[in-house]
């Protein structure tokens, strides 16, 4: 497996700030998070799917949120990256399977800090953030490698 040293990440903090940024400016939009989820389902099936499979573990609350949180990744990847000719491939999502935030935080710390930073425990929320958090970073991982 070919990942980034830790003093070289792949995605540097500007490019990851610059899509947080572009988020944050739309939120007041009220349809702004549902175009987002739908454009990342469309251009990201398999990891689509993957997020979608642990609705029992992450509820429809939770998928959204995941989903949201990996659509800001993948603008923050694609900035630093250039845009990707194609979705990740489910055997690159395989490939990242089992990735921990820990384990991000060592190549990709930036990626790694907005999880931890934005999928914390949310009074009222009905999903399980460590779920998310770990699937976020397994996601990060994907694109990445993607």
């Amino acid at each position: 497996m070919l990942w980034h040293n830790a003093a070289m990440p792949l995605v540097p903090e500007a490019s990851l700030a610059e899509a947080v940024a572009e988020a944050s400016a739309q939120m007041h939009d009220p349809n702004y998070i549902s175009t987002r989820v739908d454009r990342f389902i469309a251009a990201q099936p398999a990891i689509a799917k993957h997020v979608m499979a642990q609705a029992a573990r992450l509820t429809v609350e939770g998928i959204v949120s995941v989903l949201f949180h990996a659509q800001v990744l993948s603008d923050g990847v694609t900035r630093a990256c250039g845009p990707r000719a194609r979705a990740v491939p489910l055997a690159t999502l395989q490939q990242a399977a089992g990735t921990t935030l820990e384990a991000l935080a060592e190549d990709e710390p930036h990626l790694a800090s907005y999880i931890a930073s934005n999928v914390t425990d949310q009074p009222g929320a009905r999903f399980s953030s460590a779920t998310a958090r770990s699937l976020l970073a397994q996601v990060a991982r994907a694109l990445v490698l993607g």
